[in-house]
């Protein structure tokens, strides 16, 4: 990620939304306690991008496609997104820059 902290899910789901579009979704915290991907990286509150209500991209985690044929995507984004009805959306981040270029904006 060319600008902030790549650890940061917010910023990283507005640097994605800048370039692909989408919506960021997510959720705060101790909102989600289903959602594994809290328990492996110790985040109680996350947020991620969801493109054309399919494509869930995430930078430290990947892209998920959720009318996959083989429904393993979707299975894999619900054990570590939890439940779909505990997503809501969440505003851009302001993206950080160090070197105060500010391309993204």
């Amino acid at each position: 990620m060319p600008y902030g902290d790549s650890g940061n899910c917010s910023q990283c789901a507005t640097w994605m939304q800048k370039i692909l579009g989408g919506q960021i979704y997510g959720w705060e915290y101790g909102q989600n306690p289903e959602a594994q991907i809290g328990k492996i990286t110790s985040w109680e509150d996350h947020d991620f991008l969801l493109v054309d209500n399919r494509w869930l991209g995430e930078a430290g985690a990947g892209l998920y496609d959720l009318k996959d044929k083989d429904k393993a995507d979707a299975v894999e984004v619900e054990r570590l997104y939890g439940p779909r009805e505990k997503w809501h959306k969440s505003q851009p981040s302001t993206l950080y820059d160090p070197w105060g270029s500010n391309t993204l904006k």
